[in-house]
């Protein structure tokens, strides 16, 4: 057992401290029982500080969010941090995204005189001509199986 120096990242700022790591001497693998008890996300983010950054990025841009987390001085990440954060905090939603999409379809009801609907999260998604379809979007397919 050996006592090495371990930090998390936390809505006040870093945090250092010493924990014990155990090795394997055949597989020379290192196991930190406190840094799997923290739960640590990415980058060594506690879950309510990796709340706070992935609704930030929600808001804007990776890019964006680090240069405000920079200036507000507490939390300090990069921007590739950032980005693998949002995608470990995202990939279990992946699993179920075809089952929640049936889901949330199932529950809506579109109206018989609606001829367009555009949606979108990350983005928008302008007409500007009758009939043409937004840059990316299929007229022939539809989320929700209906035209």
């Amino acid at each position: 057992m050996a006592r090495t120096k371990g930090s998390f990242l936390c809505r006040f700022g870093r945090v250092d401290y010493y924990r014990s790591r155990y090795r394997n001497r055949r597989t020379r693998n290192s196991i930190c029982p406190t840094d799997e008890s923290l739960g640590l996300l990415e980058g060594g983010v506690t879950r309510l500080a990796g709340k706070i950054i992935t609704h930030m990025c929600a808001e804007c841009t990776p890019r964006t969010v680090a240069s405000m987390l920079q200036q507000m001085g507490a939390m300090t990440l990069s921007v590739r941090t950032i980005q693998r954060l949002v995608g470990e905090v995202h990939e279990p939603y992946v699993a179920i995204e075809d089952e929640a999409l049936v889901k949330v379809c199932s529950q809506e009801t579109i109206p018989d005189e609606a001829t367009r609907m555009s949606v979108s999260l990350d983005g928008a998604m302008v007409h500007l001509r009758t009939g043409a379809h937004p840059i990316g979007v299929d007229k022939e397919v539809s989320s929700c199986g209906s035209n």
